[in-house]
């Protein structure tokens, strides 16, 4: 039996480091495919991780504030806070529909700068005898799904 040595990093997982090439390379491709679909997918992702937050720290307002203007009657900061928490409310649903069409229109953009690579790299060669060949057909295959799965470069973006 082996022991790391003091000071080594744990091995990453083969999962979690090819998820991370993925991932890094997803990105990649969409900013190449469109700069701006790839900053507004990251700009709608992170609004959908924020809003959540603030929707509970203002609940959370909400409720610390009611003891206090019930016995004050002054109830105007629980008043802003509530018509924030429904601002909020409101954005989450926004920002749920913009992310799915986001995800969408970036998908299309990276499928079509994608095809438009594979088809170059189809093309580069005088003749078409390499597209009787196995190997280049199964890369052209992998070029269009992902993983062993059919689904295409839309799919990967619509989480």
């Amino acid at each position: 039996m082996t022991t790391p040595t003091a000071g080594a990093a744990a091995p990453e997982s083969d999962a979690g480091a090819l998820n991370g090439r993925a991932v890094r390379l997803l990105i990649r491709t969409v900013w190449q495919a469109s700069k701006l679909s790839a900053i507004a997918l990251v700009t709608s992702v992170v609004v959908n991780g924020l809003v959540p937050g603030a929707t509970v720290l203002t609940a959370g307002t909400v409720i610390g504030g009611l003891p206090k203007a019930v016995e004050t009657g002054e109830g105007t900061q629980v008043q802003r806070a509530t018509l924030l928490l429904g601002a909020l409310y409101l954005l989450q649903q926004l920002a749920k529909a913009i992310q799915s069409y986001v995800a969408e229109h970036a998908g299309s953009e990276m499928e079509r700068a994608l095809r438009e690579r594979v088809m170059a790299a189809c093309a580069a060669p005088a003749t078409v005898a390499h597209l009787d060949d196995p190997e280049v057909l199964d890369l052209i295959a992998q070029a269009s799904t992902v993983r062993t799965a059919r689904y295409g470069p839309r799919s990967a973006l619509s989480f």
